[in-house]
């Protein structure tokens, strides 16, 4: 027999958000492909304070998408300063703000779900933020500490 007291348990079980701005984790970052063959980040932001939930967006490295690339590397951190790689890890367990909006996809059998998306330009730097309540997978390289000022 289990004994829980429900009333402590939240009824949030994580899903789609309330449009609004939210501080996330970047939690996993997948390398992909484009359809056009051009090299893809499909990265996950964790909000801080709604477990469970998360966002997805990509960082696209085609000629085309190069100025959203930059932006969203910049307000991660990431100093761009100088010609250089740059990898997944570079960015995982790194904090920013995003704006996320409510929005929907069709499955595979044709129903629509809702899900969230992040704004065009809805990434905002979170400076020097390291969030306590976030485990980084220990798989995951350590984070280099950001080069922007917090404000």
């Amino acid at each position: 027999m289990v004994n829980i007291n429900w009333n402590e348990v939240p009824d949030d079980i994580g899903g789609v958000l309330p449009d609004g701005k939210y501080l996330c984790v970047v939690g996993d970052v997948k390398e992909r492909l484009t359809s056009n063959g051009d090299e893809m980040w499909n990265i996950r932001l964790e909000p801080i304070d709604h477990e469970g939930s998360f966002v997805t967006d990509n960082i696209v490295f085609s000629h085309k998408a190069l100025k959203r690339a930059k932006y969203i590397l910049k307000k991660l951190g990431l100093d761009l300063s100088r010609e250089g790689d740059i990898i997944p890890s570079m960015i995982i367990g790194r904090s920013v703000f995003v704006e996320v909006t409510k929005s929907h996809y069709i499955d595979s059998n044709g129903d629509k779900k809702p899900t969230n998306r992040v704004t065009y330009a809805g990434y905002e730097s979170a400076g020097k933020t390291s969030p306590s309540t976030h485990a980084p997978n220990p798989a995951h390289h350590p984070v280099e500490p950001l080069d922007e000022p917090p404000f």
